[in-house]
């Protein structure tokens, strides 16, 4: 078995899909494979699917490599049925302990409307336990990384959309990274950060440390969430949404209640917490509570529980 394959679109490596690359690594891999991505915009659709573990995808940078396609929820299949927003990804991430650098992944599809119907589209939509993503970009407007379930590391990310563009239940961990709201085109709400969907029996969610939470240059300051508590409809297990920011940076940008209903799901049933953010959006109140430093400790430990040795 080929332990390292090159992706290049002028035909100079070994394949010129990535798809093509992946397929080329037998089921039930459990041997270390590196794909090596050389410049260029790849629109297609990638699967990693559960049982190619091992694999390591890396770009010759972010702003060189980019995996695009426009899949959005709303799209009809061959049986003229919406395909939804689990199948509007871009990329699919199901195996474990696969590490990536150096990428940009996209869901190039847009619909004016915030939260509008069949408007959901997905960069990439992971399952797979101990993920890492280094120096990557995920580009998208609504939900565009869905940490589906696993666990993930993200280090020195960009990550861009409007409507809960950071959701799922998987435990996430974000570190270094910049998590930049697209203006949606209203004065008063044009979106929400996140939107976790933590089930009450995981300890840990979606955890950022040292990010940044910027804005476009035109969005009017007070006019984002920084998450909702997402409780899928079709989940049997009881759902309590997980989101810490620790030490981060926060625009003006982030409404002072930080947090928001979805459905009838009122955040302080859930587990949203902060400590020691900065930035004209570090707002502390009675709808922002605050964690301890022991507690602190525990969440940034658990870093060690994704990164394989």
């Amino acid at each position: 078995m080929r332990k390292h394959i090159i992706v290049a679109k002028d035909n100079t490596g070994d394949v010129t899909s990535v798809q093509d690359a992946i397929d080329l690594i037998p089921d039930g891999n459990k041997e270390p494979v590196t794909i090596t991505i050389k410049e260029g915009i790849y629109k297609e659709v990638v699967t990693i699917p559960l049982g190619k573990d091992h694999i390591t995808l890396s770009g010759e940078g972010k702003e060189k490599v980019m995996l695009t396609y426009d899949n959005y929820a709303g799209k009809l299949n061959e049986r003229q049925e919406k395909i939804g927003t689990n199948n509007s990804a871009t990329v699919f991430i199901d195996g474990n302990y696969v590490k990536v650098a150096g990428i940009t992944f996209e869901n190039s599809f847009y619909r004016e409307g915030l939260d509008s119907p069949g408007r959901q589209a997905v960069a990439v939509n992971s399952s797979g336990e101990h993920l890492e993503f280094h120096d990557c970009a995920f580009y998208g407007f609504q939900d565009t990384l869905y940490v589906r379930k696993g666990s993930a590391y993200f280090a020195s990310c960009l990550i861009k959309g409007d409507i809960d563009f950071i959701f799922g239940a998987a435990h996430a961990f974000f570190e270094e990274c910049e998590i930049q709201s697209l203006y949606g085109g209203s004065d008063v709400d044009n979106g929400y950060v996140t939107a976790a969907s933590t089930r009450s029996a995981d300890p840990f969610g979606l955890i950022f440390y040292h990010c940044r939470l910027t804005a476009d240059a035109d969005m009017p300051a007070k006019t984002i969430y920084l998450g909702r508590p997402w409780h899928p409809s079709k989940e049997t297990a009881p759902v309590m949404s997980s989101t810490v920011f620790i030490e981060c940076e926060l625009g003006e940008h982030i409404k002072e209640e930080g947090y928001t209903v979805m459905g009838n799901v009122h955040p302080k049933t859930e587990r949203y917490f902060e400590y020691k953010n900065t930035g004209e959006g570090a707002v502390i109140n009675a709808s922002r509570p605050q964690m301890d430093s022991i507690t602190v400790q525990r969440y940034l430990e658990s870093k060690k529980k994704i990164i394989a040795e």
